[in-house]
């Protein structure tokens, strides 16, 4: 009785990761960043920024494969996309720290 049960739950488990697995989806989370010219601008656009968690997630990466979309390589720049933007996050968030902490008149403390 129990192997059934778990048989069941794994089968719910599959056809529900399944059903979430959409080509359609995909393609349009690819198309977000593509249509976009620079690197700066697809970090900077919000709906491609989203995108991009998405297009790392390994349950996409996998979905990308098992629909026919293409080999998971395919999908590796957007994971360099993703390092890129989250470099430029830091790299502003240092930038205005810098600033915060920069000398008033010339006088420090």
């Amino acid at each position: 009785m129990k192997a059934i049960f778990a048989l069941l739950v794994a089968a719910v488990a599959t056809s529900s990761t399944l059903a979430a697995c959409s080509k359609t989806q995909i393609r349009a989370w690819i198309k977000s960043c593509d249509h976009l010219s620079t690197d700066q601008q697809k970090c900077d656009s919000r709906t491609c920024h989203r995108a991009l968690h998405w297009l790392t997630d390994p349950e996409t990466r996998d979905c990308y494969v098992s629909v026919g979309l293409g080999p998971v390589s395919d999908l590796n720049k957007y994971v360099t996309l993703d390092e890129f933007c989250h470099a430029s996050d830091v790299h502003a968030l240092r930038l205005e720290l810098a600033a915060f902490d920069a000398p008033v008149n010339g006088t420090t403390d």
